[in-house]
């Protein structure tokens, strides 16, 4: 076989290799991230400079006050969403410049005739157990005292029970005038062992809290974007119809920024706001805001902007006089390529660091996490040999129950070497440890604790906590888990990442699927779960969706390892047919679809197939169940795991733990019909039964929140007060047959 080659040959000797330079001044040390934010002359300092070069697109699904704490605490800067009236666009401004840096606005204030109910319900909606009691149940109102997770026991107070009896009222509290400095307040913490201390002022109303956690992380934020004030920065988009009301109201408020968000920037619209914002609030007005503009698609060329050709709209360049315009105009729709980085989708956020080193970050920011944790692992990808430990972070079980021990990893990145490693929990949890990054936790005592750990490296320390609770295992029955409580699993039921991908099973309507991609049933009678419910739980095992365009999905290529595990579950020794089931299909049909299979083990003890592994029959849900019997009179728990075949996901749903045998939604033993509604349920639940018949209302961990007589063949019961959650309602009639019935609250 012979070759021929037309273009002449070459050789090394006919080239020659000329290297770059670098001085011994390039290091990653001198490298700064500090980018101007507004045009500067040349010889002075910008008015606004960035310390990472990082701002949030002006969009509803990513730029909220919540973003523009946690990325102006980053040294970054985000740009509040103008697709909302000017009021409530104004209060986000508001609310971010309420916030100094270390300083806290109270997000969960209550009155002194909340009930314990309420509390509870707020509780579990923000995530916080300090709540401020004040006069109007408002952030700034009269400051009456303070309720905290230590103030009550649930097992033993009544619902319905007012704030004012278990609260720590004000005379008792320890507090600071509102013009306490940070350090100062730091000083009377430590001092007098405080975890929160409030800052009221002359009117006892309340200004601030500071709590301990907040002043470490004050030192840890120290490229932190704020103003004179130690008030975090913000900006603001506005658009071309309504900004001679807009732009006011939001300096008013505060605003740092402005940014005209409009997808066309080449308009005479675009230019009739100019005009008007430079004219009465720049030089020639009050001073307070300075224009630059960068705009353009592919259309606003150059010769477009200077009004030459057929398709422009006149010299931009210059005003009605003749004379330029006091702001720069370019278009630049070239950024994209120049950069290398591939445009996906819309909002394109990418961050940019030393040696043009880039990555994207439009996942990272698309979550609803506040303290923003994806987003701290991008920016430590960018640390030196001069950082102290970055991007700390715990993943484990957080809901714990009485007597169980689960293992909790902690994860950092440094560059320099670490000299140690402090894990710390409070007296109610036992630490064991493996290595540095890995210790057991074994739950001792009710209640709900904090676990931190320190990481120290020669230039400094991060410290990072977690919230754990602790509650009774389950011991009544049955134990039903519909799961359709979107973005939350029920009560009783933990999603466990083993591998660490931040994936696990997540709510179907949620954020696992639907509502992460910004879709909808047109159809609101559409339910999606098992036995027509709303909602159901799903694991991705190859393949997870990320976008959804034109009927089709497109997305990442994982390998997901996850299970689902269910609280502590006390099977009595006398138990009649003690039975697990639920419901699976599969989403993605394929050939050879993922299945399911059901791990059994004692409590702290050693996991065992308890179901092998089962696949979905048909196009329709699939009911599963296995017999406990082996495990009378023992603790134990169950795990789902998921068994990962190709591009398939398993869905799960209407999980239940019965002691007869029973699989089925209801178990009606009574002779007449009982009938309970609605449910879910917000305000009331109307229960149709036998008269004399007693109705009762349980937790799932067994503890009694409502009891009524039913003195007619109808009974109403107030639910209003109970936080969202699955309860289960048993009714008994005169001669001792009951039924039990789950209820949903929301």
């Amino acid at each position: 076989m012979a070759f021929y080659y037309e273009e002449p040959s070459h050789t090394f000797g006919e080239y020659l290799l000329v290297p770059g330079y670098s001085s011994d001044q390039c290091i990653p040390a001198n490298v700064r991230l500090t980018t101007p934010l507004v045009k500067f002359r040349q010889g002075e300092e910008p008015s606004l400079s960035l310390n990472i070069p990082m701002v949030s697109a002006i969009m509803q699904a990513v730029s909220d006050d919540h973003m523009a704490v946690a990325l102006a605490r980053e040294g970054g800067i985000s740009f509040i969403y103008g697709s909302q009236t000017v009021e409530d666009q104004a209060q986000m401004v508001k609310r971010v410049k309420s916030f100094k840096s270390g300083f806290v606005s109270s997000d969960s204030n209550i009155r002194p005739t909340t009930t314990l109910g309420e509390v509870i319900a707020l509780k579990e909606q923000t995530g916080h157990s300090t709540m401020a009691v004040t006069e109007d149940g408002t952030a700034t109102g009269k400051l009456l005292g303070i309720v905290t997770s230590r103030d009550y026991r649930v097992t033993r107070m009544s619902l319905d029970t007012p704030v004012s009896n278990f609260m720590t009222p004000f005379e008792k509290l320890i507090y600071a005038d509102a013009d306490t400095s940070l350090t100062q307040a730091n000083d009377i913490i430590w001092e007098r062992k405080l975890n929160m201390l409030p800052l009221v002022d002359e009117h006892q109303r309340l200004r601030y809290m500071v709590f301990r956690k907040d002043y470490t992380e004050d030192k840890e934020y120290e490229h932190q974007f704020i103003d004179a004030d130690k008030r975090y920065r913000v900006g603001a988009g506005i658009n071309t119809r309504d900004y001679a009301d807009r732009v006011p109201a939001l300096l008013d408020a505060g605003v740092d920024a402005l940014c005209i968000d409009s997808s066309e920037g080449y308009s005479e619209w675009q230019k009739i706001a100019l005009d008007y914002i430079h004219k009465k609030f720049g030089p020639e007005g009050t001073s307070q805001i300075e224009i630059f503009w960068v705009g353009g698609d592919s259309r606003s060329t150059v010769d477009r902007i200077h009004g030459k050709g057929s398709a422009t709209q006149g010299d931009w360049t210059k005003d009605s006089n003749g004379n330029p315009v006091p702001y720069p105009l370019f278009a630049d729709p070239q950024m994209a390529p120049t950069l290398g980085i591939p445009v996906k989708g819309f909002p394109t956020l990418v961050l940019i660091g030393p040696g043009n080193k880039w990555v994207e970050c439009r996942g990272e920011v698309e979550t609803n996490d506040p303290d923003f944790k994806e987003f701290k692992k991008l920016l430590a990808l960018f640390m030196t040999e001069k950082d102290k430990p970055e991007a700390l972070r715990f993943t484990g079980v957080t809901d714990l129950y009485q007597g169980e021990t689960q293992v909790m990893k902690l994860a950092y990145s440094t560059v320099a070497p670490v000299t140690s490693v402090k894990w710390e929990a409070p007296a109610g949890i036992k630490l064991t440890k493996v290595n540095d990054t890995e210790y057991t936790v074994t739950a001792e005592t009710l209640g709900t604790y904090e676990i931190s750990a320190t990481v120290t490296n020669k230039n400094g320390d991060a410290k990072e906590s977690i919230t754990v609770t602790v509650s009774d295992p389950i011991s009544a029955f049955p134990f039903s888990s519909p799961m359709d409580t979107k973005d939350k699993l029920d009560k009783g039921w933990r999603s466990l990442d083993l591998d660490g991908d931040g994936l696990g099973f997540d709510s179907y309507m949620g954020k696992g699927l639907m509502a992460r991609l910004g879709l909808s049933f047109k159809d609101p009678n559409t339910k999606v779960g098992a036995e027509n419910s709303e909602d159901c739980l799903i694991s991705f095992g190859k393949f997870y969706p990320t976008e959804f365009n034109n009927g089709n999905f497109s997305g990442d290529n994982i390998n997901a390892k996850n299970e689902l595990l269910s609280a502590p579950l006390v099977i009595p020794a006398d138990a009649k047919a003690p039975t697990f089931s639920c419901y699976i299909t599969t989403l993605f049909r394929a050939n050879n679809p993922d299945k399911l299979k059901v791990m059994v083990a004692e409590l702290n003890g050693t996991a065992v197939e308890l179901l092998a592994p089962q696949s979905a029959e048909g196009s329709g849900w699939t009911l599963i169940s296995a017999d406990l019997s082996a495990y009378k009179g023992k603790t134990i728990l169950l795990s789902l795991v998921p068994v990962v075949n190709g591009v398939s996901a398993i869905q799960v749903d209407q999980l239940r733990v019965t002691m007869d045998g029973s699989t089925a939604v209801d178990t009606p033993t009574l002779n007449v019909e009982t009938v309970l509604y609605p449910n879910p349920a917000k305000e009331f639940i109307t229960v149709q039964t036998r008269e004399g018949s007693t109705i009762e209302l349980f937790t799932l961990d067994g503890a009694r929140v409502a009891v009524s007589k039913a003195i007619s063949g109808t009974t109403s019961i107030a639910v209003s007060q109970l936080p969202a959650g699955t309860y289960m309602a048993r009714i008994t009639d005169k001669d001792g047959n009951n039924v039990s019935r789950p209820v949903v609250v929301q």
